[in-house]
């Protein structure tokens, strides 16, 4: 089984695969602060302006406003705002909306506006998205195999396709958790590298795979929880981590059990074991031996 899957990750191409994330979704903001993070300069395209974050005094940071509609940016107004590097390609930044929350994101950032808020999507790499859902998605203190575990069926969600209209996916759990991305020496960043480009399978497309923080003892079914079932069908399996550590579940309790597999893991499951667990009669893919197999 090792040899297939190291095979299988040796096929994943190199090329960077995006994804648009919808972020402070929940705070429906009407100004936003924005800032390079460490020594990254930023650029702001803002309607005809252009402006040079670089942390220096008088352009340490620039704050963008609702205005009936639109994006002031300083004195201009404007339908949308991108911030990009000086390359026009990803970049580390600090996104606010002051007073309220403050992240550290890499990417290249978008903003739009309706009439009652600021749309800030990040479009970065979808290995960052995977490695941000699984610091900010998995228990504290889960071992490494379960962090790889939740990398998979992180990236499979993404790779399943959007749910937005404004973007593919929210930073909350409607889609995936989503904070900043973690440092290149944390078990989160080192699982999803281990695991880059590495999928769940069902009838030869990537599966949406769901999950929840603790099933209780026996994850449940779609149509247990009164959900669509036409697609895959979430078997109900037993969840020892659970049993042993009763009461009520958390979440919808359909697919992989984070505390369930943050268990096995701990008992020395690999990460495809526990996998093969929480989804029967799936398989393990790399993206882009799939993308070779579409018409």
């Amino acid at each position: 089984m090792f040899r297939l899957l190291l095979v299988t990750l040796c096929a994943v191409s190199a090329t960077a695969q995006t994804v648009r994330i919808g972020v402070f979704t929940l705070f429906h903001p009407t100004q936003l602060e924005i800032r390079p993070a460490g020594y990254s300069a930023l650029l702001l395209q803002c309607g005809h302006s252009h402006l040079v974050l670089n942390g220096e005094s008088d352009h340490a940071k620039a704050v963008i406003r609702l205005d009936n509609g639109q994006l002031r940016c300083d004195t201009e107004l404007t339908q949308t705002l991108t911030v990009a590097g000086r390359d026009g390609g990803s970049t580390d930044f600090i996104l606010s909306v002051p007073g309220r929350i403050t992240r550290h994101y890499r990417g290249i950032l978008t903003l739009s506006a309706n009439p009652t808020q600021l749309i800030p999507v990040v479009s970065m790499d979808i290995e960052t998205a995977t490695a941000s859902i699984v610091a900010a998605e998995s228990p504290p203190g889960a071992a490494v195999e379960g962090l790889k575990a939740q990398a998979v069926v992180a990236r499979s969600f993404l790779y399943a396709g959007g749910r937005h209209r404004d973007y593919d996916f929210c930073d909350t759990t409607h889609c995936q958790f989503l904070r900043e991305p973690p440092l290149a020496n944390s078990l989160a960043f080192r699982a999803t590298k281990a695991t880059r480009g590495l999928i769940l399978i069902w009838q030869n497309k990537p599966l949406a795979a769901m999950y929840s923080s603790r099933c209780g003892g026996t994850t449940s079914s779609l149509r247990k929880n009164g959900m669509p079932s036409s697609g895959y069908p979430y078997f109900a399996v037993s969840c020892a981590y659970c049993r042993r550590h009763p009461g009520e579940g958390a979440g919808h309790g359909v697919g992989m059990c984070q505390y369930g597999a943050a268990g096995m893991a701990a008992e020395g499951a690999s990460f495809s074991t526990i996998l093969r667990h929480y989804y029967p009669e799936t398989r393990f893919a790399g993206i882009s031996s799939l993308q070779n197999t579409q018409p």
